[in-house]
């Protein structure tokens, strides 16, 4: 039950990812039009976006939460723009399969023989930060995102400031030499924050994408930290996507 727990809590962080604000915001708080030269820290954050129209990567996941701690390996898959699917395995057995669309979830419990399915929108409530399926797309991959409209306030330090749904939401991106290392984005009245660290970057086509990823989602009264280490990526061959609900599976919310 443990292991199913944090599967569900994992399609629940990547809804917490995508989903909260998937509307664009309503008001900018910063005016950074005044120049339209990009600073070199600009510059090198938007060179770690992999352009791709389908990847798989496979990956060992640590999660932590709701006082347990648990490792995963996992494979990835996705169709820009389109699909994320991914298989989760303990001792060399699936015990899940995820596929995110950009407008439904899919959760698949091996040792339950049951689903849960949801329309994204109706699971807003379990997420804090203000992100797009692309945005998701580009976490797993450890790439870039959120890249426009970004200001420089010091020699290490982009932000970008909005109101979404009348809520003050502020993204730090901390570098290291010209790096990504660190970001934070903040929801202020509700209290929800998602950080983000970085490290291992590797060349991947043309874009530098970091290796581990370091997620952590504070929401209300809860914690939850999950990493993804990344070790390897495959850009060249064609990879299915088999998702089928068994007849037999019944069905639970979320």
């Amino acid at each position: 039950m443990n292991i199913l727990s944090a599967i569900r809590n994992l399609a629940i962080l990547s809804c917490t990812i995508v989903l909260l604000f998937s509307c664009a915001p309503k008001k900018r708080m910063i005016d950074a039009t005044e120049s339209t030269a990009k600073s070199s820290l600009v510059e090198a954050y938007e060179e770690n976006i992999l352009s791709y129209d389908q990847v798989e990567m496979v990956s060992d996941v640590n999660y932590s939460g709701e006082g347990m701690s648990l490792e995963f390996s996992a494979v990835f898959r996705m169709k820009s723009n389109e699909k994320i699917w991914g298989s989760f395995k303990k001792f060399g057995f699936e015990v899940a399969r995820v596929l995110i669309t950009n407008d439904s979830i899919f959760v698949l419990n091996r040792f339950q023989s049951s689903y849960m399915a949801d329309d994204l929108s109706r699971l807003k409530s379990m997420s804090g930060v203000p992100l797009e399926f692309t945005d998701l797309e580009q976490i797993l991959l450890g790439g870039s995102f959120w890249t426009d409209e970004l200001v420089q306030v010091n020699d290490s330090t982009l932000t970008k400031i909005a109101t979404v749904k009348n809520e003050v939401v502020e993204a730090k991106h901390i570098f290291g030499e010209e790096q990504l290392v660190r970001k934070s984005v903040i929801q202020s009245q509700s209290n929800g924050e998602l950080t983000i660290e970085y490290g291992d970057y590797n060349s991947v086509d043309i874009a530098s994408l970091a290796m581990i990823r370091d997620i952590t989602a504070f929401r209300k009264n809860s914690v939850m930290k999950v990493r993804l280490k990344t070790t390897n990526f495959d850009l060249e061959s064609v990879k299915s996507i088999p998702f089928e609900i068994p007849s037999n599976y019944t069905r639970q919310s979320f």
